[in-house]
């Protein structure tokens, strides 16, 4: 176990020690899980998706209830490079503004609803900031859908569904970081995850522009993206 930062680092082997872990947690004691860099990270993830994909003009979702600021910002960020952008929230007022706001300032059509019936009944990327398994698959899902699960893991119980269920991701940044957050000590780079030592070292209260800008100082950039039962995915036709 490493602590940095406020929060501890568990080794890729203590990890699987569910017991321990359950103890950390009943502490109140953070631990490291790359989840809020998952969510932080969440445009270069629809970049590496689309990137490889043969697919034209794809509607995208981002699927959230808790609209904090990291979320708001990768809102923001993605409606500004993509087009079919739609919020599925039940919370539809609390972003009515960005919506208007975008329309006025730069001609973007955000669509935002929660919709249960047809809000994702045909999207083919599905960015799903919070939604936890229960009220996934109340949504009918487009039976082909790339969906990202940034919180937690879900399974969809659609039994049709065909697509791709995203849970977890691989990063690289640029030479020497690594070594650099480490405190130049190699043998620990082999018995942590990356996205967890990078995690523990960011200053989660920046804004998420100041965040945006380290991550791209440090070449942070995603490697591979894992479905269910930690495949790795390399298909996204």
């Amino acid at each position: 176990m490493w602590e940095r930062v406020g929060e501890v680092v568990l080794s890729n082997n203590l990890k699987k020690h569910k017991s321990f872990v359950n103890y950390l947690y009943s502490q109140n004691i953070e631990i490291a899980n790359g989840k809020f860099l998952f969510k932080l990270l969440a445009p270069n993830i629809l970049n590496y998706i689309t990137s490889k994909t043969k697919k034209q003009n794809l509607k995208i979702a981002i699927v959230a209830n808790d609209i904090d600021r990291i979320t708001l910002g990768a809102i923001k960020e993605i409606a500004s490079n993509y087009n079919n952008l739609s919020i599925v929230t039940r919370r539809v007022n609390r972003v009515k503004k960005l919506q208007n706001d975008f329309y006025e300032k730069n001609g973007v059509i955000i669509t935002v609803t929660s919709n249960q019936r047809k809000a994702l009944s045909k999207t083919n990327i599905i960015l799903n900031f919070d939604f936890p398994e229960e009220n996934l698959n109340k949504f009918n899902i487009y039976e082909k859908a790339i969906i990202v699960n940034f919180e937690e893991r879900v399974k969809i119980a659609k039994r049709s569904f065909n697509g791709i269920n995203i849970q977890d991701y691989e990063i690289s940044m640029k030479k020497g970081k690594l070594k650099e957050l480490v405190m130049q000590d190699r043998s620990l780079i082999e018995l942590f995850s990356k996205k967890d030592i990078y995690e523990a070292n960011l200053y989660k209260e920046q804004s998420y522009e100041t965040l945006r800008k380290n991550l791209k100082q440090d070449n942070v950039i995603i490697n591979f993206l894992y479905g269910n039962k930690g495949r790795k995915i390399a298909n996204f036709l």
